[in-house]
């Protein structure tokens, strides 16, 4: 009679399992991985900074949506080719993302620069104003660049479709 009881631990022994302390990450662009509570906390949330940093390491078997076409997948499953790096995914949103994959295309980024008090002006002569009726130097206002259209830097407009042209 104790053939049944056997069973479940053979069942347990012979198939692998997931740990009991472990927490599903996804990694941006790839697959999803258990990662152990011994590891810390897991890279979410949103703001200036993650709740946790902990993202799969080199090596890491994934344990679901593995998919032939990911970067990970290798000879039927999934596996980690670099350490996860916790990073900003979307906007505020933090995730685990591959260094060498990337999440979603780049944000294209506007020059900026810093400004203090000390990049005022110290040499304008306010006693004299030009009021657009004195004589001035013309050569100050010469076109030197063809008119176009401004965009918000990184916002362009779709190009609008062509038909491709037909051959007879």
């Amino acid at each position: 009679m104790r053939a049944p009881q056997l069973t479940p631990l053979l069942f347990l022994a012979l198939h692998p399992h997931r740990a009991a302390d472990a927490v599903e990450v996804s990694v941006c662009a790839d697959a999803t991985y258990d990662l152990a509570s011994s590891r810390g906390g897991v890279c979410s949330g949103s703001g200036s900074a993650p709740i946790g940093s902990a993202c799969p390491l080199k090596g890491d078997v994934a344990v679901s949506d593995c998919r032939a076409y990911l970067p990970s997948f290798v000879g039927g499953s999934c596996v980690a080719r670099e350490d996860a790096e916790c990073r900003l995914v979307t906007g505020s949103t933090w995730g685990c993302v591959l260094p060498s994959v990337g999440c979603g295309q780049p944000a294209t980024e506007c020059p900026t620069w810093d400004v203090s008090e000390s990049d005022v002006a110290v040499d304008i002569d306010t006693s004299y104003l030009f009021d657009g009726n004195e004589e001035y130097d013309q050569s100050w206002f010469v076109q030197t660049s063809a008119v176009r259209e401004l965009y918000n830097c990184g916002e362009k407009p779709t190009a609008a479709p062509t038909t491709s042209p037909t051959t007879e």
